[in-house]
């Protein structure tokens, strides 16, 4: 490896760190590991926002919330189900089309393989805010992904009627 290369690669594993570092509450939370009171739900974001963190703080009294923002680290297995904020078109596909190759959509794929109960609220999904405009043709092909996805389990629901959906079962 060029002396180049190599200053590149740890710049870019500085720059990573550092980004790790800027958004601790977005790391998994100790305190927020599951109990025997509550059990355990994920809330799974892209990127910090505002929204996932509400939505997060709105379920904190029935679960025991762990949230994770565009990083690895959740132990699927402490979590009786997960919600994916931020459902982009582009995660979308990539999750119908099995492509793991982000933090988000590996946990998200693992979460549907293990049989999670996977939640996702209807104004988290960005396809639907193409619904009037976009192709038929077009639209109607990324609208077979997300059927995948609830073919496979997911739920979609507003957030709004998350809290009993998920304490419905």
């Amino acid at each position: 490896m060029d002396q180049s290369k190599l200053i590149d690669e740890i710049l870019a594993r500085v720059a990573a760190k550092l980004a790790a570092e800027e958004a601790p509450d977005c790391a998994p939370d100790p305190a927020d590991e599951p109990s025997a009171e509550k059990p355990g739900l994920l809330v799974l974001c892209q990127t910090e926002a505002p929204c996932c963190s509400q939505l997060a703080d709105s379920l904190k009294e029935h679960f025991a919330v762990t949230r994770v923002c565009g990083q690895e680290g959740a132990d699927l297995s402490a979590q009786s189900c997960v919600v994916l904020c931020q459902l982009t078109n582009d995660v979308l596909s990539k999750l119908a089309l099995g492509i793991c190759d982000t933090p988000y959509t590996r946990l998200a794929s693992q979460a549907i393989l293990m049989g999670k109960r996977v939640y996702i609220p209807t104004e988290q999904v960005e396809l639907y805010r193409y619904a009037t405009m976009a192709p038929a043709p077009y639209y109607a092909m990324l609208k077979a992904h997300l059927d995948l996805l609830t073919a496979s389990g997911a739920v979609i629901c507003s957030q709004s009627n998350l809290a009993g959906a998920l304490a419905g079962g």
